[in-house]
């Protein structure tokens, strides 16, 4: 059983707003469907199935719409959907709003296009008549979003290839860890193919159809090829750069990428800036991460860090001793997050600093108070009351 992925370290720079949108959409649409008009436990009647889903005898346009927006059980629809959040937000994010939902559709067309044409069987089956297996197929309903969702997993694994993917895997006990996203979506695919390929000439029962997952994946990859010239940023950019569309070679990486002593470029905006400080942590390049840093918050900015990544970056600068700079990150942290949930530690963390590194005992005192009164974790709690006893 290939593991099931639970989150991603990959950030976005806005709202997933037509993300959300299509989630809400399927779901809409399955209250409507499987509960209102539904039979047994929450399932599409037959009659809403013929009419709706995409019949092989009867391919026409709406269908191919419609088709896409129905789902046959609760698990049917909560599986998709939850491929749809971990992978949509960070595709729309690159494409655009409307330019995501246009590819979208179209994969969820061409998914199904795909069913058409690969999973048309040929000729009988355990003694079945031709003539009636074929009139068996071009009544079979294909119904779901997950041929649309894999051609947004093939974008995906195109745009971020080196993203971590967070994944659990069970076998006695629950195992987590993390894989780069072009392991995880590749595993998938090649799943499918395999499935796919095993039930040629068997679909007449129902079931999976992988053809239309393989073809929705295929179609999201060469989508994704052909329109990432098109979302390239400025010559230098991280997301360019380390999924291989920059022209010319890449920078030098590791320690010595940047020099600390040489003037900083005035010609990157703080926009790439922010992509490259990004992808350095996401990559764990954090020597790099740490120096472009310091050009960002020399830098006018108008928009914040990610929470998780400015976080990370003032953790390390804590890890490697640099304090002032540390404390820098952590209250900086705190004006541009107030409300993250990661806010409680950032104040045990500065509160520490001014507590045994600056001396300023009453913004320590002030800090710690809170994280006594509110840190999730009791250990961090009691060391804080401690704290605030020898201050």
């Amino acid at each position: 059983m290939i593991p099931v992925p639970v989150g991603d370290e990959n950030p976005t720079s806005r709202k997933p707003v037509v993300n959300l949108a299509l989630i809400a959409a399927n779901g809409l649409a399955f209250l409507w469907f499987n509960v209102v008009r539904g039979e047994g436990f929450f399932e599409i009647s037959g009659p809403d199935l013929h009419r709706w889903a995409l019949l092989p005898g009867e391919p026409t346009p709406l269908r191919f719409l419609t088709s896409m927006f129905l789902h046959a059980t609760p698990m049917h629809l909560l599986g998709n959907m939850w491929f749809l959040h971990l992978f949509g937000d960070n595709v729309e994010d690159k494409l655009g709003r409307g330019r995501y939902l246009l590819v979208y559709l179209a994969w969820g067309a061409l998914a199904s296009a795909a069913f058409l044409v690969l999973g048309r069987p040929a000729g009988s089956i355990a003694g079945m008549p031709a003539e009636e297996v074929a009139r068996r197929w071009a009544s079979l309903p294909l119904l779901g979003a997950s041929g649309a969702i894999s051609g947004v997993m093939g974008a995906y694994v195109v745009f971020f290839p080196r993203a971590r993917i967070r994944m659990i895997w069970w076998i006695l006990v629950v195992l987590p860890f993390t894989l780069p996203a072009v392991v995880v979506i590749l595993m998938y695919f090649f799943q499918d193919l395999v499935l796919a390929a095993l039930s040629l000439g068997r679909p007449v029962g129902g079931g999976t159809a992988y053809a239309a997952h393989a073809g929705g994946m295929v179609a999201g990859i060469v989508a994704g090829f052909l329109l990432k010239p098109f979302l390239r940023r400025r010559a230098g950019s991280a997301w360019d750069r380390d999924t291989g569309f920059e022209n010319g070679p890449a920078p030098p990486r590791g320690p010595f990428a940047v020099d600390p002593g040489s003037e900083p470029p005035r010609t990157i905006p703080s926009p790439d800036l922010r992509d490259q400080i990004v992808g350095a942590v996401l990559d764990g390049r954090m020597d790099l991460a740490l120096d472009l840093h310091s050009r960002w918050t020399a830098q006018p900015r108008t928009e914040a860090l990610p929470p998780r990544i400015a976080l990370e970056i003032a953790h390390e600068a804590l890890r490697r001793g640099r304090v002032e700079e540390a404390a820098e990150g952590y209250a900086r942290f705190l004006e541009e997050h107030p409300r993250s949930p990661d806010a409680v530690e950032a104040r045990f963390r500065l509160g520490l600093i001014h507590a045994r590194a600056t001396g300023d005992a009453a913004a320590a005192r002030e800090l710690l108070r809170d994280v006594a009164a509110g840190h999730p974790d009791p250990a961090t709690r009691d060391r804080a009351r401690r704290e605030l006893e020898g201050l």
